[in-house]
């Protein structure tokens, strides 16, 4: 009786070293439902080629191949050095879509084509895209849609972003692709901010658009000069936004990290992103090693508590380039964090331009964070 799941990797790979784990990993899963491939640092035009050799060795197989910074493993990660990695699976029906590109509207209703109405309350999907045809409008208008927050997935880093290889053999690279889930249990997903704040959260009194002008009555840059004055080393400087406090909120509040995009001296004000308006909550935050060791160690405890009982089928880790060994500068760090929650799980995953997973029961774009999903077997 084979595995249901089955992981693997491949450093300097060649076109024949690729199809040899594709091929054992394969013949260790029962009834291969899917295949999804990282490649991290590979030359321009490899996925394709592996793409032709797929269609014609796995035939009625679909599989997705995702152009990443990195990649990754339960093993370990594979970073700064061509390699690839990949995920066969069991139990669930696949559909690999082609997405189109040409505006957020367009992008949105290729989802919603891809993700039937009667059926996307259950469904599971990976979304992957090129960074510089990516639009954030797009995940407002499938919010909009109410469409549920499993939509999980990551920014690719070259073109083609994606490559697409049917059922019946077609090939189609592009900018975007999805991969629907159907019939396996809805993941449990976990989403881990790699920083540290630099102050307690405060209330966000005022706003232009994008610019965020007062803080707590105080004007925002004036706030970020003085944190900036006790900063050693120039580290990047981040936003962390969360939503209003609530009487019911428990632990550590959600939070999106954006980048600030410029600042207005004449009003005192920080530009940041479409998501600030006054009442949500803020505060300026770096990237911190130990303290995204110690959220991740969190996140999966409480990962694993919510697994408990169900029977783990794989992972699937979106792990920003902003992490790894940049962050840590050791490699292998967020592996071993996962590893030590779920053993032996089969786990894939890459370094990432962005990243998408759920924030307050919607789709957000994420940055500077992990995006944890864990499936498990049906019951």
């Amino acid at each position: 009786m084979g595995t249901p799941a089955k992981s693997f990797s491949v450093a300097e790979p060649t076109e024949s070293a690729v199809l040899r784990a594709i091929r054992t990993a394969c013949r260790e899963v029962t009834h291969n439902a899917g295949l999804l491939l990282f490649f991290g640092g590979c030359a321009p035009g490899f996925m394709q080629v592996v793409a032709q050799s797929i269609a014609q060795q796995a035939p009625g197989v679909p599989a997705l191949l995702v152009s990443a910074a990195g990649v990754l493993t339960e093993a370990g990660e594979l970073e700064g050095q061509p390699a690839v990695a990949g995920l066969v699976w069991s139990g669930a029906k696949v559909a690999v879509h082609p997405l189109s590109a040409s505006s957020p509207e367009q992008m949105a209703k290729s989802v919603l084509r891809a993700l039937p109405e009667k059926t996307r309350r259950a469904d599971t999907a990976l979304l992957f895209t090129d960074p510089q045809r990516f639009d954030p409008d797009i995940l407002d208008l499938l919010n909009q849609e109410r469409i549920p927050p499993r939509i999980v997935g990551a920014g690719a880093v070259s073109a083609p972003a994606t490559v697409c290889v049917g059922t019946e053999g077609q090939i189609t690279p592009g900018a975007a692709a999805l991969l629907v889930l159907r019939g396996l249990t809805p993941p449990k997903i976990a989403v881990s901010p790699a920083c540290r704040l630099l102050m307690p959260l405060g209330i966000i009194t005022e706003t232009r658009g994008s610019v965020i002008l007062e803080i707590e009555h105080e004007s925002a840059l004036e706030v970020l000069n003085r944190l900036g004055k006790d900063l050693t080393g120039q580290p990047l400087i981040l936003t962390a936004l969360a939503p209003e406090e609530s009487a019911a909120e428990a632990g550590p509040p959600e939070l999106l990290l954006r980048g600030i995009q410029g600042i207005d001296p004449v009003r005192g004000g920080v530009l940041v992103s479409p998501e600030v308006r006054p009442d949500l909550r803020m505060a300026f935050a770096v990237r911190d090693p130990e303290a995204a060791r110690l959220d991740l160690e969190q996140k999966t405890l409480e990962l694993m508590r919510g697994t408990a009982g169900a029977a783990p089928l794989f992972g699937l880790y979106f792990n920003c380039a902003g992490r790894g060994r940049a962050l840590y500068s050791s490699p292998g760090v967020d592996t071993r964090i996962i590893k030590s929650r779920f053993g032996s799980l089969p786990l894939l995953g890459m370094l990432s331009s962005f990243e998408i997973g759920p924030y307050r029961d919607e789709i957000a774009l994420h940055m500077y964070c992990g995006v944890l999903a864990v499936f498990t077997q049906p019951s």
